[in-house]
């Protein structure tokens, strides 16, 4: 049985390029650029088993318990980040009129 493929596109000509689950990189064979393979640590939500996962991936299936996850997006958890450094921001800023 052959191993499960993925998806990521060529960082360089945008090409979409399959690879083997696990890889680190994928080297293009059109334009020979090398794309690192996006990857997330996240815990299993039931037996918070500690997981490494693809950042393309779209669902997980714990290894240990089984439990089918949806995986988290990168941008959700950025703009996350953003909104929780925001107010330290805003309490900051000091806006003069009419000087």
């Amino acid at each position: 049985m052959a191993a499960p493929l993925n998806r990521v596109s060529c960082g360089r000509c945008a090409v979409v390029l399959d690879y083997p689950a696990g890889a680190q990189s994928v080297r293009c064979p059109l334009c020979e650029n090398i794309t690192v393979i996006p990857q997330m640590r996240i815990q299993c939500l039931r037996c918070v088993t500690p997981l490494v996962i693809p950042g393309t991936a779209e669902l997980i299936s714990c290894p240990r318990c089984h439990l089918i996850m949806r995986a988290p997006r990168q941008q959700q958890q950025q703009q996350q980040q953003l909104s929780r450094q925001a107010p330290a921001e805003q309490k900051c800023m000091v806006y003069v009129e009419n000087p």
